[in-house]
């Protein structure tokens, strides 16, 4: 009779490892590899997302910095006229691969159109419609040279380069910014 009663716990004992076994806590194997496949495409996402908000930056500020230097260029050793010098950059093709209409049009990464202005000795690029965080990180990255200042909205000139995170995120609260760039 002992004998039957310990086969019988033996084989209740049996079943229910074999219930058990695939499961963790509850969870089957499946389950918990699901888990972590949904935590990595989370973790790729959001990671995606900061990395393309930071080559849209990256990429924007190239496209300044890539105009200001065919202004120097086109203009050197000259007086830069006082008026919109996107016609003359357009028309001597000196945008490169950025948009543009064919004619006075210059867009940036946002869609939006960027002026270029002289002024005598120096020259202006207005970039409008940059989201907060990517106007920061342009600001970021403006050189202690070749430019004279920067401002943001209409706000404060800066004129210490490079510019620190706090003052660029104060500087870029709004949530479609203008930076208009004094340069030489």
């Amino acid at each position: 009779m002992l004998q039957a009663v310990c086969e019988v716990k033996k084989a209740d004992l049996r079943n229910r490892y074999r219930k058990q076994r695939g499961q963790i806590g509850g969870l089957t194997e499946l389950q918990i590899a699901g888990l972590i496949a949904a935590l990595v495409v989370a973790s790729a996402v959001a990671y995606g997302y900061s990395t393309l908000s930071t080559s849209k930056a990256q990429s924007e500020w190239r496209l300044v910095d890539g105009l200001a230097a065919a202004v120097r260029t086109h203009w050197q050793g000259q007086i830069y006229p006082a008026a919109s010098l996107n016609a003359s950059l357009v028309s001597n093709k000196l945008v490169g691969s950025l948009r543009n209409d064919g004619v006075s049009v210059i867009y940036n990464s946002y869609g939006q159109t960027i002026t270029v202005t002289g002024a005598s000795s120096n020259f202006t690029i207005s970039d409008p419609g940059l989201a907060s965080s990517d106007c920061s990180k342009v600001l970021m990255s403006v050189p202690g040279s070749g430019y004279l200042s920067v401002s943001v909205n209409g706000g404060a000139t800066l004129t210490t380069f490079p510019v620190d995170d706090t003052t660029a995120n104060t500087q870029c609260a709004g949530a479609a910014n203008t930076i208009v760039f004094t340069a030489q």
